[in-house]
């Protein structure tokens, strides 16, 4: 359950409207049953700015994340993150240059984001 929470909470966090039972996989690795890693980013950070998200995987609404203490953890923690040195991280690590206008883009929709998710707690 912890680790699904911290999937729907970036999902949240991202805006990641169309996440699906579909789009979440498992893997075997050591006889254990794990979660794959998530794919399917395609309506991340998209518009228009959804302030009524709904997780499908946990049936849940924005609202209702302060019924749940470790998914509002999960998201406070998000709170903290600096997207900018996100981007200069991965502009770094994966030697590509993010443009400015698309820097401010996300930097525009992550405190816009951050505004909304603050307002819910």
């Amino acid at each position: 359950v912890s680790e699904i929470f911290k999937r729907v909470a970036i999902d949240i966090y991202m805006n990641q409207v169309d996440r699906s039972y579909s789009n979440l996989q498992f893997r075997i690795s050591n006889n254990e049953l794990h979660l794959a890693p998530l794919y399917d980013f395609e309506e991340s950070f998209s518009e228009p700015f959804n302030d009524e998200y709904h997780s499908n995987l946990l049936g849940l609404s924005i609202d209702d994340i302060k019924d749940y203490h470790e998914l509002k953890d999960i998201l406070n923690q998000l709170l903290e993150l600096n997207i900018t040195k996100v981007l200069d991280k991965i502009s770094e690590d994966k030697k590509i240059i993010i443009p400015n206008h698309s820097k401010k883009y996300y930097e525009e929709f992550v405190s816009d984001r951050k505004m909304l998710l603050k307002s819910v707690f």
